[in-house]
């Protein structure tokens, strides 16, 4: 509303007339608002855009370049119309019907919204780019696949799951068997994963996992000669143990693979072996490869070993 004072007459024949000005002449001018009437389009986007479907106003005034006035939209749910958005690129993804709320922009004040019709939007599934780098472990350590995502806007919790082909299936464990995995990501999962989609191809990794080395016991061996406690047989020497290898592993030497390399000594026998001090050394070295090649997970490292073999205490007068 405006207040006016009226002050005299111009005009061409404005002379003509005697205008009485002894009280000032003064009134109120209402201007109401302009009513907008408005069509809001259909239309789609992907997930972390905010463009919105064509918007048609009408009734905003143009003669000297067009009033700065715009819509303000919300977007009520398709499935909970009790739930609705401001217009954000965060929105997930769903179906909105797009209503007008309000007017915004620097001539807003001069008008109001009148009627018009709603749209809707389709907001669709983000498409991310996907890579699971190569790694190589050794066995016994469990291997930590990552999965890399290109496209995630920052802030929201999604991951790839990453997928390791094992013979049989079953998860990646320590004790997953020596050898070498292809791995890709099969799914996305975290609080904002369903507004985004795995691309149909991305770059595959690999999983090399090492056999774990093992060393051997150096403790020198020591038994009497002729003493077949524990089990053992005459004319065999127990094995030196190893050291590494995972609790529940069935893992052992094998003695053909292995030979006694006599230091010093007494006479030989047929019964058992010799008293003496002995090393124990690979056969030949086609047996050290295959010693390696015997078991999945494992490459046994052999060190020198002393075996120690004693006489019993003799006891004379006797023959």
């Amino acid at each position: 509303m405006y207040t006016y004072t009226v002050t005299g007459i111009i005009g061409e024949k404005a002379s003509n007339y005697a205008f009485d000005l002894t009280e000032p002449l003064r009134g109120n001018l209402v201007i109401a608002r302009r009513p907008i009437t408005y069509e809001v389009g259909s239309g789609g986007r992907t997930y972390g855009e905010t463009t919105l479907p064509a918007i048609e106003l009408s009734n905003v005034l143009s003669a000297e370049g067009r009033d700065d006035v715009q819509v303000v939209v919300r977007l009520a749910s398709d499935k909970d119309p009790g739930l609705s958005f401001a217009n954000d690129a965060r929105v997930p993804v769903g179906t909105y019907r797009i209503t007008v709320i309000g007017l915004e922009g620097a001539d807003a004040r001069n008008y109001e919204l009148g009627a018009g019709t709603d749209g809707v939007l389709e907001i669709s599934r983000k498409t991310l780019n996907w890579s699971v780098p190569s790694l190589t472990t050794t066995y016994g350590a469990l291997a930590e696949p990552q999965a890399v995502l290109t496209g995630v806007l920052p802030g929201d919790d999604v991951r790839g799951v990453v997928f390791v082909d094992l013979p049989g299936g079953g998860p990646l464990t320590a004790k997953t068997d020596a050898g070498r995995y292809e791995m890709w990501i099969e799914g996305l999962e975290g609080d904002d994963a369903g507004n985004y989609e795995l691309a149909s191809s991305g770059s595959h990794g690999w999983l090399t996992i090492t056999p774990k080395p093992l060393t051997l016991d150096t403790t020198p061996i020591r038994f009497v000669y002729g003493d077949t406690a524990g089990g053992r047989a005459l004319g065999t020497y127990p094995l030196p143990g190893l050291v590494g290898v995972l609790e529940g592993d069935d893992v052992a030497l094998k003695a053909d693979h292995l030979r006694l390399v006599r230091t010093s000594g007494w006479a030989t026998s047929d019964l058992d072996i010799p008293v003496g001090t002995y090393r124990i050394r690979y056969n030949d070295a086609l047996a050290a490869s295959r010693l390696r090649a015997a078991y999945t997970g494992v490459a046994p490292r052999l060190h020198r070993i002393l075996i120690h073999i004693f006489l019993r205490h003799p006891v004379f007068g006797k023959s």
